[in-house]
Order: C-alpha cells, then structure tokens, then sequence
C-alpha cells in the first residue's frame, strides 16, 4: 500500500512530499503557494468542494463543479490540484484532523472522570458537524479507494494511541495488545454505524449513534478504567 501511494506522488509533479508516518502527501497540491492570493484559492476550492459533497454527494464532485462554487478557472484549481480526487483526499484528511482535535479537546483535563470525557467527545462532535454527508459518503468510500483507506488507517493508529493513553491514565488494568485490541474493536463498532447512517432518517441516526455509544461504555468497563467506585453505565 505505502509503495503504491509513493508511487501516486512520483507520477504527480514536483511538490509532493510523503511527510513522516503518513501514506501520502497530505497536502495534495502541485506546488504550495507562497502569496497570499494563492492560499486563497485553494480553501476556496477546497471549501466550495466540502460544499459540493455535502449537497451532491461524492458522484456530483467533477473539476468544472469545483472551479465554477469556487469562482476560480479551471487552469488555477489544476495549477493546485491535479484531479478532483486529490482535492477529496485534502477534505477527507481535514475532516480526520478536526476528528482528532475534537477528542484532544475533550480529553484536555486528565482530572476530569472518564464518563465525561467521552460524552463531552461526542457532544463536540456534534457541534462540530461530525459526521454529517460528507463524513458519512467519504467513510463509505473507503472500501474502494486504497488512498483512502490508507488515510483511514493512519488515522485510526493514532486515535488508538489517544484512547490508550485515556483507558490507561484511569486504570486500565488490560495490557497494552488487549487495549489496542479493544480501540480496533470500537473503530470496526464506528465503521458499521457510519455504514447505518448512510442512508437512515434522524431518528434511525440518533438511534445508532446511542447504541454505539452505548457499546463504548460497555467496552471501556471491561477496560478496567473506572472512576471513583463505579465503572462507566451504558446509557441510551
């Protein structure tokens, strides 16, 4: 997989980068601009992107889309970005980083009690906008596209990282393997509630997402982790 990515990036022109322990340049951008004017139009094209993927779903985002909500010409979005799935790779990855901020966000007290940590995560998360359609197609997406999923994957490692470090500053008492067991086990719990969510109502939606909260109790209970006497109660 790294050495298919690697080779994505040598056809691509000068100005890719592999950064340290990630798949693919994360910045998928010919060249990065220098001039105000330049940073500019990539977040236009980046945001009028998110919007198109909002509203028409991954199959509704072409480059002459792009360009036309950005306001730029289709010689600039290609001056920055060569396909529009290198664009997709730069929303997609933008969305795991805000993942990551979000629960680096709720998890900034150490003397806070883990219940609510976790539901300050998802209550972040929700003010956040995750997931909404783009979260929810991109994810679906994963499956076949490898860039993706390579993305994906990196990002789970280092939200295992971040649940350990959490499970064992209050108590895990499992090992270091069963703890990373447990976080894949909660990431294959998140990957069939976005898969739910795809296509369900608000209330359908809600539901999934309680029970897999629900479950990430249950989950963080066997962990070990406790706080004070009692150890974390499913509630939906």
């Amino acid at each position: 997989m790294y050495l298919m990515c690697i080779t994505v990036i040598c056809n691509y022109e000068k100005g890719y980068r592999l950064i340290a322990n990630k798949p693919i340049a994360m910045d998928l951008a010919r060249r990065v601009p220098q001039q105000a004017r330049g940073k500019r139009a990539i977040e236009k094209i980046v945001a009028a992107s998110y919007n198109i993927l909002i509203t028409d779903g991954i199959g509704g985002l072409t480059t002459r889309k792009i360009a036309l909500a950005a306001g730029v010409s289709a010689g600039v979005l290609y001056q920055y970005f060569p396909s529009k799935q290198a664009v997709l790779y730069r929303v997609f990855d933008e969305r795991l980083q805000l993942a990551l901020a979000v629960l680096d966000t709720a998890t900034d007290d150490p003397s806070q009690p883990l219940e609510t940590m976790f539901k300050r995560f998802f209550v972040l998360q929700q003010q956040a906008g995750i997931p909404n359609r783009l979260d929810l197609e991109l994810r679906n997406a994963v499956d076949r596209d490898p860039i993706l999923a390579e993305m994906t994957q990196h990002f789970e490692r280092d939200l295992s990282v971040r649940y350990i470090q959490i499970l064992k500053a209050h108590g895990a008492t499992m090992t270091d393997g069963e703890l990373n067991a447990l976080a894949n086990y909660m990431h294959e719990l998140d990957h069939i509630n976005i898969k739910l969510q795809l296509h369900a109502s608000k209330e359908e939606r809600k539901l999934h997402a309680e029970t897999t909260m629900s479950i990430f109790y249950s989950l963080i209970s066997r962990s070990g982790a406790f706080d004070g006497e009692s150890a974390l109660e499913p509630k939906i």
